[in-house]
């Protein structure tokens, strides 16, 4: 038992003089002026507020570091005596002295902190008789007023708000007749483009529908401009625009003579411009569910709102109706446009656009696709071009050798096989005498473009596809000019 205590108090012994060991002496008193050395300013900001009866703090009570290190060092050094011979006594004046440094000091730093509460008091006193930024704002703000009311600019204001206060009196006098003039005015042009709607419904589009009982709607509230009020009739017979009335818009009109009726309210609009010939006319697929008559008579106004307008543009997805329309127009400066969807860079384009070929045959488009590839074809596109050459000659052949040729299913290879038949027996012949050698360039050029994404009955084919990387540049435009040769000279 007396082992166990001993070693514990040699341990203890030890734990203290570690603990001697770690603590920094020259941090700590860092510490202490450094924060000391920071209020001098703070107290200098405050001093000139407060009472001269307010104490500063100060560290007067703080002895010379070389005291603490000395007193510290005879403490550490009569520990490392008594860890040397635990079972001895040792002097214990330099404990003594230590605590008694010790307590000096931490007075000192209760003092000193005592003093900055009651310094802090004292600035916490003198703030609250410190009035606001927003009152101070508001007070200043309030002088401020008091002084622009005799500024030579307020008096200009106030003598133009008395003369401005005069025109309006003025304008509401004037009021009333400026309303029966534009009422006035306001009648006689929509009796005018109520007669425009009714020509272009009745004369243009022959419908059986018409406005009646045109009126000018005067403004109301905040408006400023009149609404032109009518009634739709069919046949004499007035239609609703309430969807629960017997005869009704909806059920009396298809979507293609509200479409209509729309074009001649807007055609109306346009005719009636006086500045129609410096105007852009924008119309937005004005096709809609229109019949053939209807169509026809609407690219005539066109043409019309073309010749009268500064520029025409249409909007449309219906290519026939363009086609129809471009063929019409008889000047060279008419443009076609197209916005394409750019899905690398989810974007979206605008082209140019060839109207005369948005309807040309799929013949004619491979043809066209053929003879590009020949002059101005790169790399990337070689699988692309290698499938137009069995398209283009199947069209070929199906157009020329229809009547003997009849439906062929399958595949090009299958049409080649008929073709061979019917050669054989004499049904049909090309324009080469060497028949044979035609259907040896068709049997190849099926082997060389043969691709498994050309069509769904290609992946029953016998023949193995060739690698588009195996064929070169100039290997498949000659392949091209082989097929050129064929359908322009051979078959």
């Amino acid at each position: 038992m007396f082992n166990a205590a001993f070693r514990d108090f040699v341990s203890r012994l030890e734990a203290h003089r570690n603990s001697l060991r770690a603590f920094n002496l020259d941090a700590s008193i860092q510490r202490i002026n450094l924060t000391h050395n920071q209020n001098p300013p703070r107290l200098l900001s405050w001093e000139t507020y407060l009472p001269a009866t307010t104490t500063r703090p100060d560290l007067e009570f703080m002895p010379e570091t070389e005291v603490i290190r000395t007193s510290l060092a005879r403490l550490a050094e009569s520990i490392e005596v008594k860890i040397s011979n635990p079972s001895v006594a040792v002097q214990t004046d330099s404990v003594s002295e230590f605590q008694t440094l010790l307590q000096t000091i931490n007075n000192g730093i209760n003092g000193y902190n005592q003093i900055v509460q009651q310094f802090n008091a004292s600035i916490a006193r003198f703030r609250t008789t410190i009035i606001t930024v927003g009152q101070a704002q508001n007070e200043l703000n309030r002088l401020n007023r008091i002084r622009q009311r005799f500024n030579a600019e307020v008096i200009t204001s106030i003598t133009e708000l008395i003369t401005e206060q005069g025109n309006l009196q003025s304008l509401v006098t004037s009021y009333p007749l400026l309303v029966e003039q534009q009422e006035a005015a306001a009648n006689a042009f929509f009796t005018q483009y109520g007669t425009s709607v009714n020509r272009y419904l009745h004369d243009v589009f022959r419908t059986p529908y018409q406005i009646a009982n045109v009126q000018n709607i005067r403004p109301q509230g905040r408006g400023f401009q009149s609404r032109f009020g009518y009634t739709l009739t069919i046949n004499g017979e007035p239609i609703s625009f309430d969807h629960n009335a017997t005869n009704n818009v909806r059920d009396c009109l298809s979507e293609g003579d509200k479409s209509t009726l729309a074009l001649a309210f807007f055609l109306s609009k346009i005719e009636n411009d006086a500045s129609r010939a410096d105007k852009v006319v924008v119309l937005d697929d004005p096709l809609s569910s229109f019949d053939k008559n209807r169509r026809f008579q609407t690219i005539s106004e066109l043409l019309r709102l073309f010749r009268d307008s500064r520029q025409l543009i249409i909007l449309s997805h219906d290519g026939k109706f363009l086609y129809d329309l471009n063929r019409r127009i008889r000047r060279s400066d008419k443009k076609g446009l197209r916005i394409s969807y750019d899905e690398t860079n989810t974007t979206s384009t605008i082209q140019p656009f060839d109207i005369e070929k948005s309807l040309q045959n799929d013949y004619f488009i491979c043809l066209d696709k053929i003879n590009d590839f020949i002059q101005n074809g790169v790399d990337s596109g070689k699988r692309e071009i290698r499938r137009e050459i069995r398209i283009a000659l199947e069209y070929h052949l199906i157009f020329k050798f229809y009547n003997q040729l009849g439906t062929v299913e399958g595949t090009f290879g299958n049409l080649i096989e008929k073709l061979t038949t019917l050669l054989n027996n004499g049904s049909i012949q090309f324009r080469d005498a060497n028949g044979q050698s035609v259907l040896d360039a068709l049997t190849e050029l099926n082997e060389m473009s043969w691709d498994s994404h050309h069509g769904d009955a290609d992946v029953f084919e016998t023949s193995t596809e060739i690698p588009i990387e195996q064929i070169t540049l100039t290997e498949i435009k000659t392949y091209l000019r082989l097929t050129l040769d064929l359908i322009n000279t051979r078959i």
